[in-house]
C-alpha cells in the first residue's frame, strides 16, 4: 500500500474523498500521480496529510502499517501534538495551513537554546 492508497482510505473513513483532503492542504487534485510515478515527492505535505488524516506521519510513509497517532513516542509528539492541536483550531476557523506554519515556526525560534544565556 502505498501513499495514496493510504490517503484514500484514512479519508474514507472520515467521510472525505481524495480530492476534498487534497483541496484542505491547497494541493493539485494531480499530485498523487506525481508522487505514484516519482516524478514528484509527498514529503513536505506528510505532516500536513497526518495532521488532518489524524494519523501519523510514520503511517503515511509507510514505516508502520498502525495508523493510530496515539502509539508515538513521547519524543515524536512535542512539536508534533502542538501542531495536530493548532491544526485542529485552524481547519475550525478556516485558517489557511500557511500561515499555521508561520505560527509554528515562530513557536519552534522561540523555544530554540538561545546561544547567548548561560546557565
Amino acid at each position: 500500500m502505498d501513499i495514496v492508497d493510504r490517503i484514500d482510505m484514512l479519508a474514507k473513513q472520515k467521510g472525505w474523498s481524495r480530492s476534498e483532503v487534497l483541496r484542505r492542504i491547497d494541493l493539485s487534485p494531480s499530485a498523487p500521480q506525481g508522487w505514484r510515478n516519482n516524478t514528484a515527492s509527498p514529503d513536505k505535505h506528510i505532516p500536513k496529510l497526518a495532521v488532518i488524516l489524524d494519523t501519523t506521519e510514520a503511517y503515511l510513509r509507510g514505516e508502520t502499517d498502525d495508523p493510530e497517532p496515539h502509539k508515538q513516542s513521547l519524543e515524536e509528539l512535542g512539536i508534533s501534538a502542538m501542531y495536530f492541536r493548532m491544526a485542529k483550531k485552524a481547519q475550525e476557523y478556516n485558517i489557511d495551513p500557511r500561515d499555521l506554519e508561520t505560527i509554528i515556526e515562530l513557536v519552534k525560534k522561540r523555544h530554540e537554546p538561545n546561544p547567548d544565556d548561560k546557565d
